[in-house]
């Protein structure tokens, strides 16, 4: 019914000490609580150091629901001296059903204005711009109408503030035939799984350029394939991304998506 967890670590040269206290109670089963605190000391004197709390309900007739609310500072990176630590404030709520064939899950999320660091790996990225308070709508859904057919997928949107760095609407939705044909093969050595997915995002800015201007993020719609078969110790995969040849858009400005990119595997077990 209740946990009580510390721990404390001495090691790197950024990070040398850390310290993290948890707790947890549940004296129902319709009712859980938490707190974390972390305190970290990094090098040149900075810390970061905060508090999380939790609690969550379940409710008759399927329903959940759960709170998150996490206060204090943090350094983003403490490999970097010129890092300083960030006010963090983040809140977040969450419902959901669930029934035996549908399940849907829906939060609102609120975090704190942040200055995240740039894509040190892209030259022609190298800052992201700090952003204000974010508000964010997160949606998740799962229909089940047969057991051997699934859809499910995701959708987040921001409200008001859109921060830079990933596309300010993202969606994900797939489709899943996936059997072991048990009326054909009891034994369950047989399996089959099929499986088309859409990713969409909309128009941003995906960082800034050496002079500080906002570089674009054009919005996509890319398709993918998942083909895959076992039958007893063999399974083999193929699995093809951007299905439609998509070219016009990218993550990141002059890396575009490869078109009929794809990768494929075989495992065989073999056991004495």
């Amino acid at each position: 019914a209740a946990s009580l967890e510390g721990s404390l670590f001495l090691r790197s040269t950024w990070t040398p000490v850390e310290l993290r206290v948890r707790g947890g109670i549940s004296p129902t089963r319709f009712f859980t609580a938490g707190a974390d605190v972390d305190h970290q000391r990094h090098d040149g004197e900075r810390t970061s150091q905060w508090i999380a709390a939790r609690a969550g309900v379940r409710l008759p007739f399927g329903f959940v629901a759960s709170a998150v609310w996490r206060k204090g500072t943090a350094v983003a990176a403490p490999s970097i001296r010129s890092d300083e630590a960030q006010d963090v404030d983040d809140r977040s709520v969450t419902g959901a059903w669930a029934s035996s064939f549908f399940e849907v899950e829906a939060s609102y999320s609120s975090n704190a204005g942040f200055r995240p660091l740039g894509y040190d790996q892209y030259p022609l990225l190298p800052a992201i711009g700090p952003s204000g308070r974010t508000n964010w709508v997160t949606v998740n859904a799962r229909l089940a109408l047969r057991q051997w057919f699934v859809i499910d997928g995701w959708y987040s949107s921001p409200q008001g503030t859109r921060p830079e760095g990933q596309p300010p609407t993202h969606s994900l939705i797939n489709a899943t035939l996936q059997s072991r044909f048990l009326p054909t093969y009891r034994s369950g050595i047989f399996g089959l799984k099929l499986q088309g997915s859409i990713e969409n995002w909309s128009p941003g800015a995906i960082a800034r350029d050496g002079a500080g201007v906002p570089v674009d993020l054009k919005g996509g719609t890319y398709w993918r394939m998942f083909i895959g078969l076992q039958i007893g110790a063999f399974t083999a995969y193929y699995d093809r991304y951007n299905v439609a040849g998509t070219r016009r858009t990218w993550y990141v400005p002059n890396l575009p998506i490869p078109a009929y990119a794809s990768t494929f595997g075989v495992r065989w077990e073999f056991r004495n």
